[in-house]
């Protein structure tokens, strides 16, 4: 079973900070599947690229995750712009605060852009 970034960010959020890291706890090695945009990509030395993704909530929130992953399984990531949507699968390492996560064991999967509609009747 997934958990979502909602419920994680639901549950962190009204506690006291004092509190959010044993509640947080609970939820280590959790599996999740969300939909983010891309926020930023670093390549690293040893050839793995630092993601930071962001999983839109409620309006002008939030949730982020950071993850690594070889650039050579994901060459795609070269072209890749900033606000992309990537679907994120993996399982929850670290809590970086309340909404931010680091995942491993991390899988992406590309979701194709949408095409501009040219003119009605007009072919590429």
């Amino acid at each position: 079973m997934d958990v979502s970034a909602q419920s994680i960010f639901d549950a962190l959020r009204n506690l006291p900070p004092l509190q959010r890291e044993d509640v947080s706890r609970r939820y280590l090695g959790l599996r999740v599947d969300w939909r983010a945009k891309l926020a930023s990509a670093t390549s690293e030395k040893d050839g793995s690229v630092e993601l930071l993704l962001s999983v839109p909530l409620e309006p002008y929130v939030a949730f982020y995750v950071k993850c690594w992953v070889p650039l050579a399984e994901y060459r795609e990531l070269g072209i890749t712009p900033e606000g992309a949507p990537i679907r994120v699968v993996g399982k929850i390492r670290q809590f970086l605060s309340h909404t931010a996560v680091v995942l491993r064991d991390v899988e992406l999967y590309f979701e194709k852009a949408e095409m501009p509609t040219l003119g009605a009747g007009k072919s590429a």
